[in-house]
């Protein structure tokens, strides 16, 4: 499984590629798609998003790789999320840090169990 995130400038001497990128095509068959998310004080209609999503979805499928789309990521997620019972305190607003991380790593066993991604590629960057 493979995860792709564009977050801003990246220093010149960070390393972009878990997996050598001359390995990449040839190791990865499958990648679990997470949801395109722009986190920008510019409103982005959901449309767009979609849209997105598909288009990436459809090069990979191009590319030869089994694509399983995002929709069954954030499901997985928001079931997660819905059965943890938020992560938020509603008094202070602070993040429950221990039942976030709890979820973040139900989220990666479930998508291990299910997909069986490769372990290099593993990241969940989405929820991070």
């Amino acid at each position: 499984m493979a995860a792709a995130t564009a977050c801003g400038s990246t220093p010149s001497s960070y390393d972009l590629y878990v997996v050598p990128r001359e390995e990449f095509g040839d190791s990865i068959e499958r990648m679990v798609l997470a949801p395109v998310v722009v986190e920008t004080d510019v409103e982005v209609p959901e449309s767009v998003l979609v849209m997105v999503d598909s288009l990436i979805a459809d090069r990979l499928s191009d590319l030869g790789f089994s694509v399983i789309p995002s929709l069954v990521y954030e499901e997985l997620w928001t079931r997660i999320v819905e059965e943890s019972g938020g992560f938020f305190d509603p008094y202070t607003g602070e993040r429950h840090e221990q039942r976030f991380q709890t979820a973040v790593e139900q989220l990666e066993q479930e998508l291990r169990d299910r997909f069986d991604p490769d372990p290099r590629m593993m990241m969940s960057c989405r929820h991070l």
